[in-house]
């Protein structure tokens, strides 16, 4: 059983979770069970097992999101290899005078694809969460390094959207039990750690006004932070696709969206969406 509660299921629509979802997934003794849980299948394994799955799960995005996140609707043939491609480009290091730099290449990566093909789940649920899992190799790059201390900022059409993207990545770090057992140092304690609809900050060793998860709506301002990683999910919907102004509006924030990094030349931009007209923001 991935979680301990069989009655708690992440809702499938983007709305804001409501105050009794995240009262319900912030439950003591939903916490406690998946502790629980989790210290009995890491005492079932020994350190190798431990360090080969831990790395396993940095380093291979399907295998986190189908054995320890449990999208287990994921295909091989489609998904295997669409997570093959995100793995190969957030490695693949720049050609330089035909030596292999330190720089990587791929800084911005786009995926366009039609709806109900899983790409939140896997580049944006499960990408995110991958970001945030140590380093175990010490082999990962800037920002892949960094651990919890990493600054992810979700942005998706509407700020609600964000923040149910926000709540299932919660839902993981706190409840599951699997990624529990292998990464129990970023456990979050509600007591001491910043979680909220808007914001989730994991364990970690830097002192950061932004959080290691950061939410946003089309149009929202960055309030001064700045973030090494901004994962950008459906920004163009409805509302840009039926109106001229929404949709320029739309253009001229994802233009300015650099200016959210940290450092223009090392931070990533991932853009997730939909085709809706050939003038879109994807375009």
């Amino acid at each position: 059983m991935l979680y301990p509660d069989n009655t708690f299921i992440f809702p499938k629509s983007l709305e804001a979770p409501t105050d009794e979802e995240w009262e319900s997934l912030l439950r003591p003794d939903r916490l406690d069970r998946a502790q629980e849980e989790a210290k009995k299948r890491r005492d079932a394994l020994d350190e190798d097992e431990i360090k080969e799955l831990q790395t396993l799960a940095k380093t291979d995005t399907f295998f986190l999101a189908y054995s320890i996140l449990g999208y287990t609707k994921l295909t091989t043939k489609f998904h295997g290899h669409f997570c093959a491609w995100l793995d190969k480009t957030r490695t693949e290091k720049k050609i330089i005078d035909e030596e292999v730099s330190d720089e990587l290449l791929w800084l911005y990566r786009l995926t366009l694809l039609a709806r109900s093909h899983f790409k939140s789940t896997i580049k944006t649920i499960t990408g995110a969460v991958q970001l945030a899992l140590p380093d175990v190799s010490g082999k990962e790059a800037y920002p892949f390094d960094l651990g919890t201390n990493i600054r992810v900022l979700l942005g998706h059409e509407a700020h609600a959207g964000s923040q149910r993207f926000l709540y299932e990545i919660t839902g993981h770090f706190t409840g599951n039990p699997k990624l529990i057992a292998l990464f129990p140092e970023c456990v979050p304690n509600p007591r001491v750690q910043r979680i909220n609809k808007s914001e989730l900050e994991l364990p970690r060793s830097s002192f950061w006004a932004e959080p290691t998860f950061d939410t946003i709506g089309v149009g929202g301002r960055s309030q001064g932070r700045h973030y090494d990683y901004i994962k950008l999910d459906d920004i163009f919907g409805d509302k840009a696709r039926d109106s001229r102004v929404e949709k320029e509006s739309l253009i001229q924030w994802f233009d300015n969206i650099q200016s959210f990094l940290i450092e223009l030349k090392t931070s990533h931009i991932d853009v997730v969406g939909t085709r809706w007209s050939v003038d879109d923001v994807y375009s």
